[in-house]
């Protein structure tokens, strides 16, 4: 096992809710893009997402 390194660590709090009307990109948000389940195997997507959130929110079927 590798020693934890400092500042390495991630918290990521995920909230689901229901949009109404079209969200749009404003301040520091440049552009909005949605993912899916098979976005897992999609290069522009973040490891943590490809290899922690997508899994995690199938298994719990908030993804299908």
């Amino acid at each position: 096992m590798r020693p934890r390194q400092r500042g390495r660590d991630v918290l990521i709090r995920l909230y689901k809710g229901k949009i109404i009307g079209s969200p749009i990109p404003s301040s520091e948000i440049g552009a909005l893009y949605w993912i899916g389940r098979d976005d897992s195997k999609n290069p522009k997507v973040s490891p943590i997402i490809k290899n922690k959130i997508i899994p995690d929110l199938v298994k719990r079927k908030i993804l299908k």
